[in-house]
């Protein structure tokens, strides 16, 4: 964070982040705590375990390749989760943190503490879902997202910028990054039957929002529960409440020279 907060008040034209997206979640947070009024572009040569930003905006894995689409790319400005804990005020900027890709609350959240960094280097994604299956055996947690005089209850939500979740598996059937809406799928109750049905579909492409009216688009969304946590980017990062709106257009970011848009 440290680092591309400097980059960007050198003024240089691009932050290269080789990583996956807790990095670029650390590049993003930099570049826009510089509050400089031109953001460098944000390229990325993927390096992590899941990978959800480059496979939404279809960057290439080689080195080599991904290093050639940086040299021969386009900007796009793409849309910001913005991401404020506990009750205080927009207005508080040294409190809010930035998210390109996904955040959740929940039962995704409390999963993720459980995640073995050794188990994660040695069999990767699948670390999760052991995460996963031992977190059914302990308390769920339960909250309350609120947006537009809405509200539910449920284990689980997640906020996306994209279409993604844990790979090139889609969650946000109506995501857009560019269309200046969060999109949120939620899970009334995850049990065994919910989560081997998830798995199902994981392992097969399918989509994982099990029903339709499972997800809804809106600039705004608080969560809040007793005991329940959030993540960013697929860390663990604090405990509710929460709350999230859209930053339309905020970051340039440098994508793959071709006309298929992905």
């Amino acid at each position: 964070m440290e680092l591309a907060a400097q980059a960007a008040l050198n003024e240089v034209d691009c932050v290269v982040a080789v990583g996956g997206d807790g990095t670029i979640y650390e590049v993003v947070n930099g570049l826009m705590k510089s509050k400089v009024e031109k953001l460098p572009s944000l390229a990325v040569i993927p390096s992590g375990t899941a990978n959800v930003f480059a496979l939404e905006h279809r960057l290439p894995w080689a080195v080599s390749e991904a290093w050639n689409a940086i040299e021969g790319g386009k900007t796009r400005l793409i849309d910001l989760i913005e991401v404020k804990e506990g009750a205080g005020a927009w207005e508080d900027q040294e409190n809010i943190r930035y998210v390109a890709q996904l955040a959740g609350a929940g039962f995704d959240a409390a999963s993720l503490k459980l995640v073995s960094w050794g188990l994660k280097k040695k069999v990767g994604k699948l670390a999760y879902w052991i995460a996963g299956f031992r977190a059914l055996i302990g308390k769920h947690p339960r909250l309350i997202c609120e947006w537009e005089e809405k509200k539910i209850a449920c284990e689980c939500a997640l906020v996306g910028n994209g279409r993604f979740y844990g790979g090139e598996h889609i969650l946000f059937p109506n995501a857009n990054t560019e269309d200046g809406l969060l999109d949120v799928t939620f899970f009334p109750k995850l049990n065994f039957s919910a989560l081997f049905r998830i798995f199902l579909r994981f392992c097969t492409g399918g989509n994982l929002c099990l029903k339709d009216s499972y997800t809804f688009q809106t600039r705004h969304v608080s969560m809040q529960g007793e005991n329940c946590s959030f993540q960013l980017e697929g860390e663990w990062a604090g405990n509710l409440p929460v709350s999230f709106r859209i930053a339309s257009k905020r970051l340039p970011i440098i994508v793959p020279n071709s006309p298929d848009k992905g």
